[in-house]
């Protein structure tokens, strides 16, 4: 009787044993697919941003100007206007505070509707280009910051433009705000 307890015991122990075992195994396992998982959306940040400074350039008001006026130039423009669309919503499927560049993108794509309208009913359009290059110039500065303050972590972008209450999204609300006190 007493062999029959310690070997139950013994049973008991080991069973419980291997049972913290694979539960501390799967527990790894898990944290390292949920970091994979993380890097992975940190990777597609910032291949969203790249494609955001690809696209909205310094000189773009003027280059678009000049494509409207010549032949076939507003189905170049509306290609770019649906490249802008397609990263506007990139930023829209984000959490946390770097929404807003998706925001500002919108309107971006809004005003060379507007543009587009005007030039082809030979309206006057200096406040449009105006409130493009102010756009363009607000996004570029922002995103170029973002870049250089985030590096090459994938992580770090992960994390950063995840949360709410982050260094970099709480710098992106103030530069938006301060953009939207000047404008």
């Amino acid at each position: 009787m007493e062999k029959n307890k310690l070997t139950t015991k013994k049973i008991m122990v080991y069973g419980l044993l291997i049972v913290l075992v694979s539960s501390i195994y799967m527990n790894y396992h898990l944290y390292k697919e949920n970091l994979g998982y993380k890097v992975k959306i940190g990777i597609d940040y910032q291949v969203t941003i790249a494609q955001t400074l690809f696209h909205l350039r310094e000189d773009d008001v003027d280059f678009w100007i000049k494509t409207l006026q010549e032949e076939n130039g507003d189905i170049l423009l509306e290609k770019h206007i649906g490249n802008l669309e397609a990263i506007a919503q990139h930023y829209h499927d984000m959490s946390g505070k770097i929404m807003i560049i998706g925001t500002q993108i919108n309107y971006i794509s809004k005003h060379y509707q507007e543009l587009k309208k005007n030039i082809d009913e030979e309206k006057d359009y200096p406040e449009i280009k105006e409130a493009l290059k102010k756009h363009i110039a607000f996004v570029r500065k922002v995103l170029n910051q973002v870049q250089t303050d985030l590096g090459e972590n994938e992580f770090l972008w992960y994390k950063e433009l995840s949360g709410f209450d982050t260094k970099t999204g709480n710098y992106i609300w103030k530069q938006f705000k301060e953009f939207e006190d000047d404008y």
